[in-house]
């Protein structure tokens, strides 16, 4: 019986619930009828309709800073009457109307590997043409054409052998150039045995890409960092007022928990005879004071960020720890371009009014739009940069300065009454108190940071930010973002060609003679 009263009690606590009736009862009751205006706006809507209001709907709710407050504290009930955290409430960025009022963080997945050029696919038509005449000729030579050639010294034992030497050395560069390939970039790990150290080498390989992860991740943030975009520039694009919008929908639910934990650990007696409307004072003057505070926060976490977030090691660690997202990266992008760059790039001439390019040099603004894109959406987002800032080396700066702000905050908050409750309380009590308050703030702070994702993501927009600074780039800065680290080991590319190319025209020469 009591578990049909709880439920049934969770479910009145819950706007999605609620029957148009209860919703205008709810608004003429709430705070002293503080919504009720909106009572003939909403006449008919039902709960769930209205939590899942857009940021359009409620725009036509008039004044909009009372609209925007009961919004955000419908959003709250709904928050506090499930008791889930694991749940992230829908914001502007995250549209309400294509998406349930809750998202569920998804767990991180397997990097997916890009197809792979295979070594033999459908040949172009000027090849395939070139293919034809060339069987024709074969086939002429052979038939009609023999007579002939008979006269002029060349029969058909010494054509089939010394044609065979273009036809061999053909299919064997070919073979050659695609192996050359794939070895640049696979296996992820090294295979095989005896391996040499420090190096890809031994009985055995590993791909230059992934063996060249960490360095190449290392000159990626120096290109980044030199080149492309300046760690400051980036998060002074976050605004601490919109920061507050995005966090405010969970500002109920904390506030209402912290006030609550605090009160039960240090007064519970005071606390159970409360009357509700007191409380709910207690918790809307927490409410009103709390926007001030973590804008000012936010913003002093803005102006200092590069003491916080260390973009090298989260580029680096995210790199090392994913090699397949860094050899999906080149193979996007042009893995034939960059194989052979040496032979290829150079600065853009014009002769006889025609401008000649590398190739790689040639796609820069596709290059720039592939790896813009794929930079911002797999190593540079939001998700990433807040997780670094929360767990990388610099993390104990930051909840320092966090702890500072909101310590700050404490004191700022309860001035006014310090000597009333140094005198009801007692000095010891109410210091224990502040330092209760602030810890459990500081606590909860990264949950509240992963909050503001979304809009991190729309208000950094890095990937317009990369793709046209890429496109600025001189030809010699755009070769060197990708080509240098490829140098030191092309030459075993070389070698194993040599040596391959040998072994065949020994074969090659042995079967022609014998």
């Amino acid at each position: 019986m009591a578990r049909s009263s709880d439920t049934k009690q969770a479910l009145l606590l819950n706007p999605e619930f609620w029957t148009p009736k209860q919703l205008e009862e709810w608004l003429k009751r709430f705070e002293d009828g503080r919504y009720a205006r909106f009572v003939g706006p909403l006449k008919g809507r039902k709960g769930a309709e209205v939590v899942r209001f857009t940021a359009a709907d409620w725009t036509k709710l008039n004044p909009p800073d009372l609209a925007t407050s009961l919004r955000f504290t419908l959003l709250g009930m709904v928050q506090v009457a499930t008791n889930d955290d694991t749940l992230a409430i829908v914001t502007d960025f995250v549209p309400l109307a294509s998406s349930p009022g809750k998202v569920k963080r998804e767990s991180p997945q397997k990097t997916v590997p890009v197809k792979f050029p295979p070594m033999v696919e459908l040949p172009s038509v000027p090849v395939l043409i070139c293919t034809v005449l060339f069987v024709i000729l074969t086939i002429l030579c052979f038939t009609v054409l023999r007579g002939p050639l008979a006269d002029i010294g060349i029969d058909s034992e010494n054509l089939v052998k010394y044609g065979s030497i273009p036809l061999v050395s053909v299919v064997f560069t070919y073979f050659h150039i695609w192996v050359a390939l794939w070895m640049t970039f696979y296996p992820l790990e090294y295979t095989g045995c005896l391996q040499i150290p420090d190096t890809n080498t031994g009985f055995g390989w590993q791909g230059i890409v992934p063996n060249k992860g960490e360095k190449m991740a290392r000159q990626a943030v120096q290109i980044m960092t030199h080149q492309l975009l300046q760690v400051s520039e980036v998060f002074a694009k976050i605004e601490p007022a919109q920061v507050v919008k995005e966090l405010e929908p969970i500002l109920f639910n904390t506030i209402h928990t912290v006030v609550e934990d605090m009160a039960l650990k240090y007064s519970p007696e005071l606390w159970a005879v409360l009357p509700t409307k007191v409380k709910e004072e207690i918790v809307e003057k927490v409410k009103e004071e709390s926007p001030a505070h973590i804008e000012a926060l936010m913003d002093e976490i803005r102006n200092n960020i590069e003491d916080v977030f260390d973009l090298e090691d989260m580029v680096v660690t995210n790199m090392c720890k994913d090699k397949q997202l860094l050899v999906n990266m080149f193979v996007t992008c042009g893995y034939s371009e960059l194989a052979f760059i040496r032979n290829s790039a150079g600065e853009p001439k014009r002769y006889c009014g025609i401008t000649f390019h590398g190739l790689f040099l040639r796609r820069q603004n596709e290059v720039a739009e592939v790896y813009g894109k794929m930079v911002a959406r797999d190593v540079l987002n939001s998700r990433n940069i807040f997780e670094a800032i929360l767990k990388g080396p610099y993390s104990d700066r930051l909840f320092e300065l966090v702890y500072d702000n909101v310590q700050e905050a404490v004191n700022a908050a309860t001035e006014t009454t310090q000597k009333i409750i140094n005198f009801s309380i007692g000095e010891e009590m109410y210091a224990n108190i502040k330092e209760d308050v602030t810890n459990h703030i500081v606590e909860i702070f990264p949950d509240s940071l992963r909050q503001i994702e979304s809009y991190a993501t729309v208000a950094m927009d890095l990937e317009v930010t990369l793709r046209e600074k890429m496109k600025l780039l001189t030809s010699e800065q755009f070769e060197n973002l990708l080509h240098p680290i490829f140098e030191e080991d092309e030459w075993k590319l070389v070698v194993m060609g040599g040596v391959l190319g040998v072994a065949i025209g020994v074969v090659q020469a042995f079967l022609i003679n014998h």
